[in-house]
């Protein structure tokens, strides 16, 4: 490509991904510094075009849309719990979920809101409330590994407790194809608000996707496969292929970690289109 063409094939892209507009410095990095070839470059600008963005103002209707779905089942008034899915107390997204909820539950008249900010303590706030009826709630689910746990240990807690009636159900903003069939198909409740397909294998012909998953495990080649410990999760955690990100938002590690891993292979860091905490990675 010429620089022409190249400067028509990014302002293409922003006119139909408007936030990439702010990553230009860094898309042009990603596509003529570290990709060696011209169908990397256009698998990436694909990968892109089908990014799932969700803006600030999508996400307060999507919290609003998550609320009344619990709030259209009958007596959750006095019997719910909204949990987060975070495990501990380290800032988690199904903790900003949780608070951003009690405000959201509140304006449309659920003044007896009850919450938990992380999965584990869903069992004494049983004990203090007798709300037995749980949502657990987070942002994006990738390959649904975590629902299933905590799912698996609520019912161990609530079981051993030898509590009576209770249900847990899972409602989350976002989740990918595969995730949502993997909790389902082991028998547990969720919704989605949106449910988003793997940015390769959920969009292109088998014979492309396989160029495509070469292709983009060639890239990743070029990243650090570690740092202090932690993995690079090739094609994203678990291989979820995840094209998602939230303005202003950690990203998730089921995302493809050529968009948001810092580290090249020389352990310098690289300018990246998206940002996750490494500690979280």
């Amino acid at each position: 490509m010429d620089n022409k063409e190249n400067f028509n094939t990014v302002i293409n892209l922003i006119a139909r991904q408007p936030w990439v507009g702010a990553k230009v410095a860094e898309l042009s990095h990603m596509l003529y510094e570290e990709c060696k070839c011209t169908n990397s470059r256009e698998m990436l600008l694909k990968i892109i075009d089908n990014f799932y963005y969700m803006s600030r103002q999508e996400y307060s209707e999507k919290l609003g849309a998550l609320a009344e779905e619990i709030m259209s089942e009958d007596g959750y008034g006095d019997d719910a719990q909204i949990v987060a899915m975070a495990a501990d107390s380290g800032p988690d997204s199904s903790q900003e979920i949780t608070y951003n909820l009690k405000y959201v539950f509140t304006q449309k008249g659920w003044l007896s809101f009850s919450g938990v900010n992380a999965f584990g303590s869903a069992y004494k706030n049983y004990k203090k409330t007798g709300r037995k009826r749980l949502y657990v709630v987070d942002d994006f689910v990738g390959s649904g590994q975590t629902v299933i746990s905590r799912y698996n240990e609520l019912c161990r807690v609530f079981t051993h407790g030898k509590v009576d009636g209770f249900s847990i159900s899972f409602k989350v903003l976002v989740s990918t194809e595969h995730g949502l069939d993997a909790v389902r198909n082991a028998g547990i409740d969720i919704s989605a608000q949106t449910i988003i397909k793997k940015a390769i294998d959920g969009f292109f012909p088998d014979e492309i996707a396989a160029e495509y998953r070469s292709l983009m495990t060639n890239l990743e080649v070029g990243l650090s496969q570690e740092h202090e410990g932690i993995v690079m999760p090739s094609l994203g955690y678990n291989g979820a292929q995840a094209a998602y990100c939230r303005e202003a938002s950690n990203t998730p590690n089921s995302v493809l970690p050529v968009f948001w891993w810092p580290f090249n292979s020389r352990q310098e860091i690289r300018p990246t289109m998206l940002h996750r905490a490494m500690r979280d990675a």
